[in-house]
């Protein structure tokens, strides 16, 4: 067997070892094409490439084609991607799958493996997308490795390697999965280890300081060491890291008593990580010293973090300070703010001195210093876990992204988005609970915000540059066109270079890095700008400057954000040898005024009279700001962005004041404007104002992103009141953020979001209906869920902020099946959305078309004339009069609401059912309820040990046994009265009755209906809970409830009080109704409602049901009509796209009023499925399937006649 690890860790060994050691092990039937004629190259790809030629090829299951290329160094090839794309496409030129091996010339000790495969992506079904693996010496190979000997073990056992095989074998999917389980492995191991030191360098009253070693903040402190770790590890790949910090040898002879395994001392943090950050990366190697070195001017103030740090109580470093400061000698200046250390500084009572906020610990008293153990990093794998270092060393890196067309087989910093998203997962400084959900934080995959950046791009191009068509876009988009020459290319420049890009809720940066990308790919197409390294540099960093902006809620996302900008500005620029010029890097520029912190959805509001800034006064304030935070974008050192962010405040401060002297705000609002402080980085504002903080009046030419997902019911009770009062309701977050995107938008620019496709049709998106068709929807991309996590159909939307225009079409496009190969529907007018019941929207199939002219207008007629009158049981009530009068005048052949057919409602919510709710004992359930008790009251003695006490030492399951029934619903009573409503688990039943203990409905009083039956008589009902199982047509209820009149004035004096076990009572006039009743929460691969007839019983509030009120419209033909094909899928196109089947759902389906004769046709047919159904109950027959199948298919025959379908 090939030992491949060895092969790929050393020089690059050329082709005839590839093909021997490399490739026949894998392909046993490759033909050797060594000696075949090299590659034609265009002359001008030439200079970059010295040769390229043919291994080998295979054929199989599909066909590879193996190639080497000499290329003439690794600057060549970074910077000459053009030639190396010419030479790929000449190599593809016949073949969809090729495996090519690069190697420089100048440097066989590096080189790479890459697979080249005819890839399906979003915009093109036939783009080649290249993976590859860096390989050679001191590179770790490890899984390129693994993956290739799988290869050659299938291979071996005599099957045939596939595409797919390939595929997984360069998956950076995979690779970044595994990562991350490691990564979250270490994060909640040392969640327990860990503590950071807390409060203020004051005394307390005992003369002590108030600073405690605390846990409290473990969360977002370890999210943002690792953040901090891994943007060190990426620039490690540029050698701006030197080897030694990460050696433990090194390391012994560096420091006093250094044990990389020891659990009780943090020296290697605290004296070299916590002194390369906050001193070394954010201070000029020329002015680095540490803090008790007195010669420093500026390291006279008390808590200045950026000077290295000793313990003052025991030297951490064997060596001076000067060699200490030599080691660190070779690490540029980096700059940014990512370093900066964020122990604050605050004055005293009396502003004679400064007092320091503990956040990083990173001080020279021992006590005030974070701690984490050495062993947390450097521990070997035990089994159970493993250090941050060798986790890290286990990886390649790569500083440059990848993109839909080029993937690398390592970690890039788009992996910092997805570590974000996913330990932001664990961490919710409000409910300490699991954060995901919470946040409404997912991770958008690269192609979708390719994607969604490209399609906003080319709608902007086409706006602002005079006489661009669909075809030069197409030209300017295509990554297999390397330049542009169309006339108008200097045009294209210009606007890019004017753009304003919006990312809302911008979390890790997916949005804005990606139209970076892209706006640095178009300006380069035009000619632009230089290929060199320093003129790519200078145009991102004016891009990032005048073009990009974002906001979010969350401190540690916005962090991540300026991350990832960083490493994308470090990835243009080269080390050199010279200290005077930093190695060759320019410092990064400070992005906090770029990307800030702050609650996107509450905005200042002007008084009417006035526009802000619009005073000459106040115009010049503004300027001096612009200069201010120009000058701090790009200021280098710690004093110069000092300077800059005093004179800010001032100027905040005296702005703030001539805009409440004007009137433009009142006095608290501006004040709250002046108090804003873009560059402290753990406050979040309480606001965000497009002006005030970005200097942008008019709006943003493009608003991107994925805002978050939050229910409305998630949100915090506070934050209900201020959406109520910015919007006037309040909603999911997504809803208030396309409202608040719009209004961020100017005019004619366009709002582009990836958002839960539930807006389509569910009755609390009306009002965003109603927003966004009255502007001008460019296009709707149906994604189903692209997410990894995020448990909800999508799509994309963009919406050009212009008013409707009844001519205006919206490209529709279904990617639900196959995200890659969507279907493309020719254009709809927007005004079919706009005339449907509801407003709602629909996917453009030649089906749902026809249903629209069929019923479009009629139903949208009913529903604006009836809806607000029967949305509710109340409403129904109050308009009964009409309806009756209504009701009557129909005829066979009239179309109606249902909801003006029938009445009923959601049932009872007993807020306690286990006290309530019995399950009949010879029903299915029963089983189920014996075998659950034993381990249910194991489980409450495990969480109450006094109930354990209590009990003794008893075996559950013979002690059960050897209770009567109603011994043991007393026992299990008494054990909740004692130990509280969900010992066992919430809305647990464990009671069981026999059929004689209920009662015959027939044979109650009204009185007894209403208020309860006495004990001596039986006085369990049936109880409708809905269906698990997912029954239609019939099915008896299993479960029954104690009517008794205590149990029933007890849920009637209770209703709606607070507290727990408290009950919700709800249309009670409709209890031992007969009608039909549904599933409220169907599969999402359903394709049809769970309707069934319902008995004369109680409902419960998950079985909501309705029944006739005309005897012309019985209840078996409304169960037929909505379990038929047609109905559903009417449903689910017209009325509610999601799993949810509410009652106000049903409400809205159109009934034909049926005939006499058509009554006779569908009574017998759906007679023969309620006796199937009821002889498989009983265990007469057991043939439903196939017998159901064909009664339901001659109901569908006869609703699709009906309704002409």
């Amino acid at each position: 067997m090939t030992d491949f690890r060895t092969i790929f860790e050393q020089a690059y060994p050329g082709k005839d070892t590839i093909y021997e050691e490399i490739i026949l092990p894998i392909f046993k039937t490759a033909k050797n094409l060594g000696k075949t004629a090299p590659i034609a190259l265009a002359e001008s790809d030439k200079q970059t490439i010295l040769q390229a030629s043919i291994i080998a090829q295979a054929s199989g299951t599909f066909f590879i084609t193996f190639a080497d290329v000499t290329v003439q160094s690794s600057v060549h090839l970074k910077r000459n991607r053009v030639s190396i794309q010419n030479c790929i496409r000449a190599i593809m030129e016949d073949n969809t799958s090729a495996l090519i091996f690069f190697h420089f010339a100048d440097n066989l000790n590096e080189w790479r493996v890459s697979f080249v495969h005819r890839a399906e992506t979003l915009k093109t079904s036939t783009s080649a997308k290249r993976y590859t693996y860096l390989c050679g010496t001191g590179h770790p190979c490890r899984t390129i490795a693994e993956r290739f000997q799988k290869l050659a073990k299938k291979a071996n056992e005599g099957a045939a390697i596939t595409v797919d095989d390939m595929l997984d074998a360069f998956s950076v999917e995979a690779l970044s999965k595994e990562f991350y389980k490691a990564l979250f492995n270490w994060y909640e191991w040392a969640l327990k280890l860990v503590t950071f030191p807390i409060g203020e360098t004051t005394k307390n009253t005992k003369g002590g300081f108030n600073v405690k070693q605390s846990g409290d903040n473990n969360e977002i402190n370890l999210i943002r060491l690792i953040t901090r770790l891994m943007f060190v590890w990426f620039i490690k790949q540029k050698e701006l890291i030197p080897s030694w910090i990460f050696d433990i040898n090194e390391l012994k002879n560096i420091l006093t008593d250094f044990n990389p395994n020891n659990k009780k001392s943090g020296n290697y943090y605290n004296a070299i990580i916590q002194n390369l950050f906050f001193a070394t990366l954010n201070r000029k190697i020329e002015d680095r010293a540490f803090a008790d070195d007195k010669s420093k001017s500026f390291n006279k103030q008390f808590g200045v973090k950026n000077y290295y740090r000793d313990n003052c109580k025991k030297t951490f470093f064997k060596k001076t300070n000067k060699e200490i400061i030599d080691h660190f000698k070779s690490v540029p200046f980096l700059n940014g703010g990512l370093f900066e250390c964020l122990d604050a500084l605050k004055d005293d009572e009396n502003k004679q001195k400064n007092i320091e906020v503990l956040r990083d610990g990173f001080s020279r008293e021992p006590y005030w210093m974070a701690f984490i153990p050495n062993h947390l990093f450097w521990q070997e794998d035990d089994g159970g876990h493993e250090g941050l270092i060798h986790i890290l060393n286990r990886y390649n890196f790569t500083v440059e992204e990848n993109t839909p067309s080029n993937v690398q087989i390592a970690l890039d910093p788009e992996l910092l988005g997805k570590v974000f998203e996913n330990l932001l997962g664990t961490y919710n400084p409000e409910t300490s609970k699991t954060a995901r959900k919470g946040s409404g934080s997912f991770y958008t995959p690269r192609e979708i915000v390719d994607f969604m950046v490209d399609e906003s791009l080319k709608t902007y191009l086409l706006q602002n540059v005079k006489g661009m068509t669909d075809d030069q876009t197409k030209i300017l988009f295509d990554n297999n066109i390397d330049s542009y020459n169309e006339c108008n290319k200097e045009a294209i420049i210009i606007a890019v270079k004017n753009i304003k890009i919006l990312d809302p809720a911008c979390g890790s940066g997916a949005f804005p890095m990606g139209a970076l990308h892209r706006m640095v790919q178009i300006i380069q197409k035009c000619g632009g700008t230089k290929d060199d390294e320093k003129s790519v540099y200078q145009l991102k960093l004016s891009l990032i400057e005048n073009c990009l902006y974002g906001v979010d809620i969350q401190p540690i996302a916005v962090q991540i954000c300026k991350l990832r900008f960083f490493i994308s500005l470090i990835c243009e620029q080269e080390k050199n040898n010279s200290i005077a010029a930093n190695y060759g890097f320019d410092p990064l520029p400070n992005l906090e005024t770029k990307f800030v912190v702050a609650n996107t959805l509450i905005s200042k509001k002007q008084s009417e009279q006035s526009a802000l800034f619009e005073d000459p006064e106040i115009n010049k304030i503004k300027q001096d700001i612009k200069k201010v935070r120009h000058a701090h974008f790009n200021a280098a050192t710690a004093k110069a962005k000092a300077k800059c962010r005093e004179e800010d405040k001032k100027l905040r401060k005296s702005l703030a004041d001539l805009l409440a002297k004007d009137r433009i705000y009142n006095q608290e609002e501006a004040r709250q404007l002046a108090a804003w402080n873009p560059y402290d980085q753990t406050t979040v504002s309480p606001f965000f104002d497009k002006e005030w903080m970005f200097d942008i009046k008019d709006g943003f030419d493009i608003v991107i992103g994925n805002p978050p997902y939050i229910s409305t019911k998630d949100i915090p009770a506070e934050a209900k009141k201020m959406y109520e009062a910015e919007f006037g309701f309040n909603d999911d977050t997504y809803n208030l953020f396309t409202f608040k995107g719009l209004e961020l938008t100017k005019n004619n620019g366009s709002l582009n979001y990836i958002i839960p496709k539930t807006f389509w049709t569910t009755q609390t998106k009306r009002n965003m209906r109603n927003l966004i068709l009255d502007k001008n929807i460019q296009y709707i991309f149906d994604t189903a869920n692209p997410f990894e996590t995020v448990l909800v159909d999508t799509c994309i939307i963009q919406i050009s902020n212009t008013q409707f225009e009844k001519s205006n079409t919206i490209k529709f496009i279904d990617g639900s099946e196959n995200l890659h190969k969507p279907i493309i529907f020719a254009p709809v007018l927007q005004e079919i959305y706009r005339n449907t019941q509801n407003m709602v929207i629909f996917k453009p199939t030649e089906k749902n078309l026809k249903i629209w002219q069929l019923y479009g207008a009629k139903v949208k007629e009913l529903y604006d004339q009836w809806w607000n009158k029967i949305e509710t049981s109340k409403k129904i009530a109050e308009n009964a009069v009409e309806l009756k009068k209504y009701r009557e005048s129909l005829k066979p052949g009239d179309i109606a609401l249902l909801g003006c057919l029938t009445e009923g409602g959601q049932g009872l919510a007993t807020g306690n059912n286990g006290k309530y709710i019995a399950i009949r004992k010879n029903s299915k359930w029963a089983d189920t309820v014996i075998d659950g008790r034993p381990k249910k009251l194991i489980a409450a003695m495990k969480a109450e040990p006094l109930l354990a006490k209590e009990l003794g030492n008893i075996n559950p399951k013979e002690y059960l046994t050897s209770l009567s029934e109603s011994e043991i619903a007393e026992k299990f009573d008494s054990i909740k009265e004692k130990y509280g409503r969900d010992i066992f688990g919430q809305g647990y039943i464990y009671k069981l009755i026999e059929e004689e203990e209920i009662a015959d409905v027939e044979k109650l009083t009204d009185d007894e209906k209403e208020n309860g039956i006495d004990t001596k008589k039986p006085f369990y009902v049936l109880y409708d809970k809905g269906d698990k199982d997912g029954n239609r047509w019939y099915l008896e209820t299993p479960f029954a409830i104690a009517w008794s009149k205590e149990n029933v004035q007890f849920l009637k004096t209770n209703s709606g009080k607070k507290g727990v076990g408290m009950p919700v009572v709800r249309n009670p006039q409709f209890n031992f109704k007969e009608g039909f009743c549904w599933n409220n929460v169907l599969n999402p691969k359903a394709r049809l409602l769970k309707v069934k007839m319902k008995s004369a019983s109680v409902n419960d509030v998950g079985s909501m049901s309705l029944s006739t009120l005309l005897e012309n419209i019985p209840n078996y033909y409304l169960v037929c009509v909505l379990n038929s094909d047609f109905i559903f899928d009417y449903y689910r196109e017209f009325i509610n796209c999601t799993v949810n089947i509410q009652i106000n759902d049903i409400r809205q389906i159109p009934i034909i009023i049926p005939t006499k004769e058509s009554l006779k046709i569908i009574s017998k047919t759906f007679q023969k499925a309620i006796d199937l159904k009821k002889s498989v109950v009983s265990g007469i027959s057991f043939e439903e399937n196939n017998a159901l199948e064909e009664i339901e298919k001659q109901i569908n025959t006869f609703i699709n006649t009906l309704y002409a379908i």
